[in-house]
């Protein structure tokens, strides 16, 4: 969780196969709570039982649940859909929250004018 705040993401997906679906999805939504990270979204999948949780699990602030046999275009498009564009996010008073959305920020910046021509290069004529 505490990279996914560093690295400002929008969602965790977690895929999990054993048992304590419930309790083990809640912890990382409760866990992203506390730090105030709860913009960040939680979805996931995996086992076959998913499907009889699912209520429970959404209860607890999971954002989605995949079942077995999901096809990974279906999920690669909901992903895209819901998480895909850039949310407002407002700033917390958390540090590592706050790092990560600045750092966010000039990445961004830096990006955008890497996109734009330099029109500052100077060139003489001899």
């Amino acid at each position: 969780m505490r990279a996914a705040i560093q690295e400002d993401v929008a969602a965790i997906g977690i895929s999990s196969y054993n048992g304590g679906h419930i309790d083990f999805f809640a912890d990382v939504v409760s866990q992203l709570k506390k730090k105030g990270a709860n913009d960040i979204a939680v979805f996931g999948g995996g086992g076959h039982d998913h499907a009889r949780r699912r209520p429970a699990m959404k209860r607890k602030g999971v954002d989605k649940i995949f079942f077995a046999g999901t096809s990974l275009t279906e999920m690669t498009e909901y992903v895209k859909k819901h998480y895909g564009k850039k949310k407002k996010r407002r700033m917390k008073s958390k540090p590592d929250l706050v790092l990560a959305r600045k750092l966010t920020e000039l990445e961004e910046a830096a990006g955008q004018k890497s996109k734009t021509p330099n029109t500052d290069q100077r060139t003489s004529n001899i």
